[in-house]
């Protein structure tokens, strides 16, 4: 049977998606185009009692969609003279900020533990904006904005080996891995540029891959065997 805890979740996640309905219908701002911003910023403040309270899973899920998206209309409507790669590593910073400290909290408290599917949602996030970060650095001509995002990235990665490692799961290892081989099928192909970039990134793409569904599987049967 459906607990009371479960039934309660459920309806604090309706009713929170109900609330951007209402904030559709009943207010301009979405429904110009103009303001789309004001109208998500909104909807994310008014539901973050329920979402905190509540601690469920599909409700932090709907809540990490909306910051992300109250953070993408910000920069689209607001702070449109902000860098492809700013934009990243905000994005990068805001998922890591969850991650982290969800975390953590299961950590501390066991009953705090979100499922994997959410946790394995925002790394997957992050490892596309870390992606997108770096990529976007070969545009960028200063040298320590260049430093900062590589020791951000570097860093953010460095715990998700630990936590792969702590946890003996290589869901991140694989995330991070696939990661790392795109940004340098990406580089390659922007500093060769010609016809042979083609021949390097196909041949490079299948020993990368390879090598990593190897190590990936070498280490869940060690991790399996433990």
């Amino acid at each position: 049977s459906i607990s009371n805890t479960t039934i309660r979740n459920i309806v604090l996640t309706a009713t929170s998606a109900l609330v951007g309905a209402l904030f559709a219908v009943f207010g301009q701002i979405y429904q110009t185009g103009a303001n789309a911003y004001d109208f998500f910023l909104g909807w994310t403040v008014f539901i973050t009692v329920w979402t905190i309270v509540g601690y469920y899973a599909p409700l932090w899920l709907l809540y990490s969609i909306l910051l992300n998206t109250t953070l993408y209309y910000y920069m689209d409507q607001v702070a449109s003279n902000w860098s492809d790669t700013t934009s990243s590593l905000l994005f990068l910073a805001l998922n890591s900020f969850l991650l982290i400290s969800f975390t953590l909290l299961g950590r501390i408290k066991s009953v705090l533990t979100l499922p994997n599917w959410y946790l394995n949602s925002l790394a997957i996030a992050i490892t596309g904006f870390s992606t997108l970060t770096i990529t976007s650095l070969y545009d960028t001509q200063s040298i320590p904005y260049t430093l900062l995002c590589l020791l951000v990235v570097s860093t953010i990665y460095l715990l998700g080996v630990l936590q792969a490692i702590a946890t003996k799961k290589v869901t991140y290892i694989a995330l991070m891995a696939v990661s790392i081989i795109l940004i340098a099928i990406y580089y390659i192909f922007r500093l060769m540029n010609d016809e042979m970039a083609i021949f390097f990134i196909t041949i490079f793409s299948i020993a990368a891959f390879t090598g990593v569904i190897k190590l990936l599987l070498n280490l869940q049967q060690k991790w399996t065997n433990e």
